[in-house]
């Protein structure tokens, strides 16, 4: 999970969902994670249709922007999620569009996903990346890059899921093609994902240039996803 928290300065957060076990608390332990570090912006992945439902219904002082993956078909729990964006500040030009669809094709098994838009100015762009093919997870890193390039003229903010460390050579090259065009790695050193495949980092934000990074931390006290927060503070 990706979070940007600003007042006079922006806080991100980077979170994916972990949605194997929806406990009864777990929209009351989200609720009480975001007031507590006073998010502004929230990257989330994985999200389940009850999990949106209980959002949309309990953050009415917050937007979520994004549609459903799988839109109107039936909800399988698990494997059925969403990507969104929850801010605290209305959108404008929300898009949400596959960087694989007929995923089948690529040796993946669900499509992947991105969704944008625009919060005083930025452009915010969240993604749930491919975990098993590699062919896939180059045709999400290629797609998302030529989008990005397309906007090379915002300020953007890049946050999500990955499922990549910086050992696999085509996230490492992506790394590179977005510094060439004034967008940077947020530094992180701490592992966001916790789960028994051993831990790793995988959850990332990237920044435009003309965007001030004044702290960057994980918080490892929530416990509702096999992944942990990446928190971002920035100011412009």
């Amino acid at each position: 999970l990706s979070i940007i928290k600003f007042l006079s300065t922006f806080n991100i957060k980077n979170f994916y969902l972990c949605n194997r076990d929806e406990r009864d608390n777990y929209f009351y332990v989200l609720r009480n994670f975001i007031i507590d570090n006073g998010i502004d912006v929230m990257g989330m992945q994985e999200v389940t249709r009850r999990v949106e439902r209980e959002i949309r219904k309990g953050f009415s002082d917050y937007f979520l922007f994004g549609k459903y993956r799988y839109g109107k078909l039936p909800s399988l729990r698990g494997t059925n999620e969403g990507v969104f964006i929850l801010s605290r500040e209305r959108e404008t030009d929300t898009y949400s569009r596959y960087l694989i669809g007929a995923s089948f094709l690529y040796g993946s098994i669900v499509p992947r996903v991105m969704v944008s838009c625009y919060i005083r100015g930025i452009l915010f762009i969240n993604v749930h990346l491919e975990y098993m093919s590699m062919k896939a997870k180059w045709v999400c890193l290629e797609r998302l890059f030529c989008y990005i390039d397309e906007n090379r003229d915002r300020d953007i903010v890049l946050m999500g899921d990955f499922n990549m460390t910086l050992r696999n050579g085509y996230f490492r090259e992506f790394v590179i093609k977005l510094k060439n065009i004034g967008i940077g790695l947020v530094n992180n050193t701490v592992n966001t994902y916790i789960w028994d495949k051993g831990e790793k980092i995988l959850d990332y934000v990237f920044v435009s240039r003309g965007i001030n990074v004044t702290r960057c931390y994980t918080d490892s006290g929530i416990c509702i996803s096999d992944h942990i927060p990446f928190i971002v503070k920035i100011s412009l």
